[in-house]
């Protein structure tokens, strides 16, 4: 089976995002931090019986400086790296995962490949628990993440396909 996907500046910062929301850390940091606010916020409601907008000003701060540095850094990154914007050929073959782009060839046996997950409109193929190659689901037909599905339940590569 090949599937061949082409990543745009949008596609690359949609899928970071994906990436970076399904961090642990992360997950913990914000909810600690809006945790934090909220806990302040019902304690002066139920000191004071009111609270002020400037309690939660913090968090929306906090909120708005993340993503946009975070958004700019990755628009650089993709800029940066040429290899972001090819077109990528994935063949799934019965021994390996073959990553064909224009300026490099990757092979990886199916041992080496860590899960294979999916979201709403991404599948990433992981090769550790921090970096991952990403397939936007409109270049994918619905047979082919069922073939995915059975290379990945023959090999013994964790998905949820």
């Amino acid at each position: 089976m090949i599937i061949i996907s082409k990543l745009t500046e949008r596609d690359y910062i949609n899928a970071s995002f994906v990436l970076l929301s399904k961090k642990m850390a992360v997950r913990i940091i914000i909810a600690t931090v809006t945790l934090g606010m909220v806990g302040g916020i019902l304690s002066d409601i139920m000191y004071r019986g009111s609270f002020k907008l400037d309690q939660i000003l913090p968090l929306i701060v906090f909120i708005f400086f993340f993503t946009t540095i975070y958004y700019f850094s990755i628009k650089r990154a993709f800029k940066s790296n040429k290899r972001a914007s090819e077109c990528i050929e994935y063949q799934f073959i019965e021994e390996y995962l073959i990553i064909n782009g224009e300026s490099f060839t990757s092979k990886l046996s199916w041992d080496k490949i860590y899960r294979v997950t999916q979201t709403k409109h991404w599948i990433f193929i992981w090769h550790s628990r921090v970096s991952a190659n990403s397939i936007n689901k409109r270049d994918i037909w619905p047979e082919q993440r069922d073939e995915l599905k059975q290379l990945c339940a023959k090999h013994r590569v964790r998905n949820n396909l």
